[in-house]
């Protein structure tokens, strides 16, 4: 399949290791982009990807960001991550993104949510917690494996 320079520098940056993640993470590309330009590769890059398999997709994906390099330098943080991840030759993370949906039951009713306290935090207040952590660790160190 040929794809043209601007396709490529897409496929470059994506980070997801499966064809419905890929095309998924440039369709928000499109729906997203500011320029119209971008939306139109993304469009045409769409249109080439979805006719093939899983396989065949994350070929064609992996190929480029084997083999391509950059005209130019780096001008987003996916190009960098991604010029990084190819000069270090380190393998994509592949599992659950950020949220980890995944991993809830559907029937799941109660959650509870850890938050760090800071000074914008609507409960609670920020305390330095270092010098009361020390002494912790130190009188109960059978509770902090």
């Amino acid at each position: 399949m040929k794809l043209n320079e601007a396709e490529m520098r897409m496929a470059y940056q994506i980070e997801s290791t499966s064809q419905n993640a890929a095309l998924n993470e440039i369709y928000m590309t499109w729906r997203y982009a500011p320029s119209q330009a971008t939306k139109d590769t993304a469009e045409s890059f769409l249109k080439k990807l979805r006719p093939l398999s899983d396989r065949e997709c994350m070929d064609l994906i992996r190929d480029v960001q084997k083999n391509y390099r950059l005209p130019d330098k780096p001008h987003t943080i996916g190009e960098l991550l991604a010029q990084a991840r190819q000069k270090s030759g380190a393998q994509k993370l592949s599992g659950h993104d950020i949220m980890a949906l995944e991993r809830f039951d559907p029937d799941t009713r109660h959650m509870i949510v850890f938050d760090v306290l800071s000074h914008e935090s609507s409960m609670g207040w920020e305390i330095p917690c270092f010098p009361f952590c020390e002494r912790l660790f130190q009188s109960r160190p059978y509770l902090f494996p």
